[in-house]
């Protein structure tokens, strides 16, 4: 496990930790493990994201619009090879998928109302001006 992972695991860790301190026993319906585990996988996707102009060029754009893999690339001249790998891996983590019979010129559409939420969210943090991503809202 890199070193950052296990940073923010046992940063997690500790402040549940810290949190329930005060409490005679654990309680397991108030912060669950599965609450926790979605949490730091959330947070991990988000740094991975959030490092990858191209992954945080596509999160910026697919909550508010119907995006191409090919509009895509024209409007950020990115090579298609590397944004089909993105669109693999966000696909991957059940962020996303593509829509169509044809992956180069199908539409990229969130998995979930849930998760568009969640990448509105994201994009709203990261993706401010034009600067970040090359994308205005």
């Amino acid at each position: 496990m890199p070193s950052w992972r296990l940073g923010i695991a046992l940063a997690v860790l500790f402040a549940v930790g810290t949190a329930n301190a005060e409490q005679s026993a654990w309680d397991h319906n108030e912060i669950g493990l599965a609450q926790v585990a979605s949490w730091l996988r959330d947070v991990e996707r988000g740094i991975w994201i959030n490092s990858d102009p191209i992954m945080r060029a596509i999160v910026c754009r697919i909550p508010y619009g119907n995006f191409t893999p090919k509009t895509i690339s024209m409007a950020t001249n990115l090579s298609p090879q590397r944004i089909m790998l993105a669109i693999a891996e966000l696909e991957a983590w059940g962020l996303i998928y593509v829509v169509g019979t044809e992956r180069w010129e199908g539409l990229i559409v969130p998995a979930s109302g849930k998760t568009r939420e969640k990448l509105r969210g994201w994009s709203q943090g990261w993706c401010i001006s034009d600067d970040n991503c090359d994308i205005s809202r």
